[in-house]
């Protein structure tokens, strides 16, 4: 009996041991629970990274912005035919070569500001090319370099002296906008805003047959003109909030941050409702009524759009919204503005 007794206390404290070792020692499991029982230690593995289907080349274009392109390539349409009103004039040179540049440029634009804003992506925009490394720093650079040199190739070779002027400062702006302009307050907005408003004086002045304070159409590109001035510089604040933590994260100062969410929307509205008044007073000095109503009505959604953000509390969703319809907005009254005097003769 005392075998006996010496033998079952063994086996429980051999039991005992079994339950109460360290969770890390290896066991060997039977069949049955490798068929029927999950492993303990499957939440040890990582994560399996997120499928990635894009090549090279769709990264590139995703860093050039490729869905940039066709708006633009419709701002240089629209100023051409604003000045010249005939088809024949997008068929000159001069418009081809100076919308080419145009493009170059802003996609150029875009790539250097992805280069310097890494660190500020990687909170913003997690998905770009750079930050995810789809294309590494050194390709983007040469990439920035070689639409640069594109852009100087045609400049130098197809465009007067002033106008390659306007080419190399442009270069050199575009260049000095992140790590200069973008870093104050206010002054970051307006580097946005002016350099897209002064792509439609470009395009103007390689299209006009007078010079522009001569041109008969010259109220009509003002209207154009302070139509994007004052759209892009309203959602490029807007932006700046949308941008508001991983700009706050890298000590970027935006009217949001400096002065507050509901103060930047404010802000945006009244110059959103300012180039709204201008507008409508110099279409019906220069047009008729007909055409100054026309435009408040085709201004209407944008606007709903606007006070949308605020009851949305400045929710990401309702911004986007807000810039798709901006867009859909210029790109109507553009095109009436493109169509008033137009001569569909190709003669």
């Amino acid at each position: 009996m005392k075998l006996l007794k010496s033998i079952f206390l063994f086996l429980n404290m051999k039991n005992r041991e079994f339950i109460l070792q360290p969770a890390h020692t290896k066991q060997n499991p039977s069949l049955l629970e490798h068929l029927f029982k999950p492993s303990s230690n499957v939440h040890n593995f990582p994560p399996l990274p997120p499928p990635n289907n894009k090549n090279k080349f769709e990264s590139v274009l995703e860093l050039i912005r490729i869905d940039h392109i066709p708006p633009t390539l419709f701002l240089s349409f629209s100023s051409a035919l604003i000045v010249n009103p005939s088809l024949t004039t997008l068929l000159q040179p001069s418009f081809i070569v100076s919308t080419l540049d145009i493009v170059l440029l802003m996609s150029a634009s875009m790539v250097i500001n992805n280069i310097y804003d890494v660190e500020t992506d990687k909170i913003n925009k997690p998905y770009s090319p750079i930050v995810t490394g789809e294309v590494t720093k050194r390709e983007a650079i040469g990439i920035a370099i070689l639409l640069l040199v594109t852009s100087e190739y045609f400049s130098i070779n197809f465009l007067s002296e002033n106008l390659q002027l306007i080419i190399h400062l442009t270069i050199l702006y575009i260049n000095l906008y992140t790590p200069v302009f973008k870093k104050i307050i206010f002054i970051k907005n307006l580097s946005c805003a002016i350099p897209v408003t002064f792509s439609l004086f470009f395009t103007a002045l390689t299209c006009s047959k007078y010079p522009l304070t001569i041109n008969p159409n010259l109220d009509l590109l003002i209207v154009a003109c302070n139509l994007v001035f004052t759209g892009s510089l309203s959602n490029e604040i807007l932006l700046d909030i949308r941008d508001y933590t991983g700009d706050k994260k890298s000590n970027i100062k935006t009217l949001p941050i400096v002065f507050g969410k509901e103060n930047a929307w404010n802000t945006s509205l009244f110059i959103l409702y300012a180039g709204l008044v201008v507008n409508i007073v110099k279409l019906y000095q220069v047009t008729n009524i007909s055409i100054a109503g026309l435009f408040v009505l085709i201004m209407i959604p944008q606007v709903y759009e606007l006070y949308d953000i605020k009851n949305t509390s400045f929710s990401e969703n309702s911004i986007e919204k807000y810039m798709d319809q901006t867009n859909k907005t210029l790109f109507i009254i553009l095109l009436v503005l493109s169509s008033i005097h137009i001569n569909l003769s190709l003669k």
